[in-house]
């Protein structure tokens, strides 16, 4: 392959290149959209398990202190029952005393209890409405990808010919080569390969040095036509003119 067939390609596969980013920047947004919406749910998702985790241990404390609540009305109970059988008066102020201490306690647990199960509703309300705000954000996903999926269709065909032709300009090149050229599109957002404006890389504007100039030009005979980088930008360089040379005039 002559290196005038080398810069047609590449031109192709770079038009080709372009066409498919205009295709899909008719959905970029949505898509920008609907990747936000999928990690917000994602944050949202991980932070309703952590509150649903929250929840499980405070329903375990909240039982232990209902345990303990228990066992001291128990205590209190047995007290009271035993209170009329209590005869000496030591007796009675070591009554009163541990009659005193389980109410504190009692009084503290019940505290406790009220507070633990006040803020557990608190994350439930939460749960639910993270919950809430899941679903409607799994609907706004859905519609993002509608609309995706009715742009890519009304293109597929053309989408479905440019990876067609992009893949046999591929398999004319070297693996390593069109590799590069192909790292060089997506750096340069899809100007690997510019034309020359003067005597200057029109990807850079930068003038190209005198001894480059020499080797480049709109009239160059087709068969002196090399392949030839910006050594500044490290582009390929080519005219327009170039394009409108027929294979024949290259032998």
């Amino acid at each position: 392959m002559t290196s005038l067939e080398q810069v047609k390609k590449l031109v192709e596969m770079q038009n080709l290149y372009n066409r498919e980013k205009e295709i899909k920047d008719l959905y970029k947004e949505q898509e920008a959209r609907l990747i936000k919406a999928e990690r917000e749910n994602d944050n949202l998702v991980q932070t309703r398990g952590d509150i649903e985790l929250t929840i499980k241990e405070m329903d375990k404390k909240i039982n232990e202190e209902l345990g303990k609540r228990d066992e001291i009305n128990t205590r209190i109970t047995s007290l009271d029952e035993g209170k009329d059988k209590i005869k000496i008066v030591r007796q009675i102020k070591s009554w009163e005393k541990e009659m005193e201490k389980m109410q504190q306690e009692q009084s503290l647990i019940q505290a406790q209890i009220e507070y633990d199960t006040s803020k557990q509703l608190e994350y439930k309300n939460e749960q639910e409405r993270l919950s809430m705000k899941i679903e409607e954000n799994k609907v706004r996903i859905g519609d993002f990808q509608k609309e995706i999926d009715v742009i890519k269709e009304q293109h597929s065909g053309e989408l479905n010919e440019i990876i067609s032709k992009s893949g046999e300009i591929r398999k004319t090149f070297g693996i390593q080569f069109i590799d590069y050229f192909d790292s060089m599109l997506h750096k340069t957002t899809g100007a690997a390969i510019v034309l020359v404006e003067g005597d200057a890389c029109s990807g850079c504007n930068t003038i190209l040095p005198t001894a480059l100039q020499g080797d480049l030009g709109a009239d160059i005979r087709p068969e002196d036509i090399d392949m030839h980088q910006c050594p500044h930008c490290f582009r390929y360089l080519y005219f327009e003119e170039w394009m409108e040379l027929v294979e024949e005039e290259i032998y």
